[in-house]
């Protein structure tokens, strides 16, 4: 309900802008030289959020709409501390198996200080294992009390950091940013740092995180974008150097710059603005760092799959698995020193990165894709039967009357070698009715290639829910069916609050050697559910009822699980 009126105000100012400019200026590429040849890659944790604890109902009255897939509650067992250091081990470890560098930790001041220790102890316990480096940032409501008072809460912090092995470090220092560097100007940065530094050493670099970038009458990344999307990707050029001039002014006085929040670069209509992002903000934050003087400076930029903060109303749809590969693609395409990601494990704004029941390990096989292709090493994760395609299938969790449906086919390559399959599939609504067949699509398994097939409004109008069952043919002649397991969507009439995608990597579907639903009517409107599933190579660990998005019955043999909540 906050969005529409800012965005209605921001282009009836821009419109006054535009028409004033003597000049309209596309911002042109500049080559920069990073100071690191491939960049580090941090997805940032939160470390309020566990995977001992039930997150359904647990954290707020509006339940959440994905939960940790690797949620392991025997961990609450342990000894607070070791239980926290051995969640935080294990969630550096999940880190690793994506081929990221480590992990990102926002430092909320100093009531947090052991939670940061836990997670520096955790990496400390293998220092030198890839996915152990620790990158820490400190929030601008630090900065905001004064350089001197900044300085005596983050000292702690900073000497602990740089005593520490499993640092994140470019030129033997630590890097250190903030949440965002802009609520304070550079005079007081500049005096925060140099108090830093006569108590630290000159064993750190700091990069200032520019979240609200300043031209002459454009205020913040919204006004520029809009500015942006109205002029057909030209800026006023008064606007264009009125920002790069208060990027300059950072720059004197620290070590880098860092843009942190892709998740809220988006358009009108709530998508990614991949323009945006790629044309300006990459460009204006390359161009003023390949200046002589900032030369040797570091470039932290940011990707991620989207924003969907359904209790508080701020979107940026996933797109399937679109948004996190064009954030992605951008990020890397501009060179970067460091990519902060957002987030780990943010449940309640669904930006979790980190393995979920609704996504299954899509991302890990996303990201894990582009760093190795930086790389050029590209491998498939272990344990994969690569006789399968390594295939995603997305889709959203609900529409409304009126939303358009789309289900997402991404081959995501694992490998230097390249066979071609074909992909047939065909929709089915909750009766198991064929609501239509398409035609089958064409893959290679050596590039990162997207088919995208969709219903129009008429084709979904009678039906409640629809799903994907697929037939894989790969050049060799092997068929490969899949009829149960993939995500479905629900089509409802009215109001909608979930706005994810349901991904489901094929390679990671349950191996069931049976499995059989029944239901028999009770008395007093109640159902008993008879359910027969038995698989003899995964585990079996629960079973699981829901209305709609929210689970009301749950089993597992430990009986661990309330029954009936």
């Amino acid at each position: 309900m906050n969005k529409m009126p800012a965005a209605i105000l921001s282009l009836c100012l821009l419109t006054g802008v535009a028409t004033q400019a003597k000049k309209m200026v596309i911002v042109p590429p500049v080559k920069r030289v990073p100071v690191q040849k491939h960049p580090m890659i941090f997805p940032r944790i939160r470390t309020i959020y566990n995977l001992y604890r039930n997150t359904n109902q647990n954290f707020c009255a509006i339940n959440w709409l994905d939960r940790p897939l690797l949620h392991d509650s025997s961990l609450y067992r342990l000894p607070p501390d070791e239980r926290d250091i051995e969640n935080n081990v294990r969630q550096l470890d999940m880190a690793a198996s994506y081929s990221v560098s480590g992990l990102s930790m926002l430092y909320h001041g100093k009531i947090h200080f052991r939670r940061f220790e836990k997670l520096l102890e955790a990496a400390e316990s293998n220092p030198h294992n890839n996915g152990r480096k620790i990158f820490i940032s400190l929030l601008g409501h630090i900065l905001r009390k004064g350089p001197k008072k900044a300085a005596d809460e983050f000292e702690p912090v900073l000497k602990r950091i740089i005593a520490s092995p499993a640092a994140a470090r470019i030129n033997g220092k630590v890097v250190i940013g903030s949440y965002r560097t802009d609520y304070i100007s550079p005079k007081q940065l500049e005096q925060f740092i140099k108090i830093m530094r006569q108590r630290c050493g000159d064993k750190f670099y700091f990069v200032a995180t520019i979240a609200s970038l300043r031209g002459k009458r454009l205020k913040n990344y919204i006004y520029f974008s809009r500015a942006f999307e109205a002029n057909h990707n030209k800026l006023p050029e008064s606007e264009v150097e009125a920002a790069k001039e208060f990027l300059r002014g950072y720059l004197r006085v620290c070590d880098g710059l860092l843009m942190n929040g892709s998740n809220h670069v988006d358009s009108v209509n709530n998508q990614f603005q991949r323009e945006f992002y790629e044309q300006f903000i990459c460009r204006i934050f390359n161009a003023v760092l390949a200046e002589p003087g900032n030369r040797g400076k570091l470039l932290g930029l940011s990707a991620s799959l989207g924003y969907i903060n359904h209790i508080a109303g701020g979107t940026q749809l996933e797109n399937g698995t679109r948004n996190l590969r064009e954030a992605l693609t951008a990020a890397y395409a501009a060179n970067p020193d460091f990519i902060i990601m957002p987030e780990w494990n943010e449940l309640n704004e669904n930006t979790c990165l980190e393995p979920g029941v609704n996504r299954s390990f899509s991302t890990k096989r996303i990201i894990r894709y582009f760093v190795q292709k930086n790389k050029c090493k590209l491998s498939p994760l272990p344990g994969d039967d690569t006789g399968i395609p390594n295939l995603i299938v997305s889709l959203r969790a609900a529409l409304r009357a009126g939303d358009n449906f789309y289900v997402e086919l991404l081959n995501v390559p694992d490998s230097p070698d390249s066979q071609d399959y074909t992909v047939t599939c065909t929709l089915k609504d909750e009766k198991g009715k064929v609501v239509k067949k398409f035609a089958p699509v064409s893959f290679k398994s050596g590039e990162l290639q997207e088919h995208r097939l969709t219903l129009g409004l008429q084709e979904t109008a009678s039906h409640r829910a629809i799903k994907p069952e697929l037939k894989i043919t790969t050049d060799d002649g092997k068929t490969i069916v899949i009829e149960n397991g993939l995500p479905f969507t629900r089509l409802q009439s009215t109001w909608n609050r979930n706005y994810i995608c349901l991904k489901q990597p094929i390679r990671d579907l349950a191996k069931l050697k049976h499995f059989k639903v029944g239901f028999v009517p009770q008395k007093a409107n109640r159902i008993r559910f008879d359910i027969d599933a038995e698989s003899d190579q995964d585990k079996l660990r629960s079973i699981e009822i829901l209305e709609n998005d929210t689970i009301v019955y749950a089993y597992d043999k430990s009986g661990e699980l309330t029954h009936g909540k």
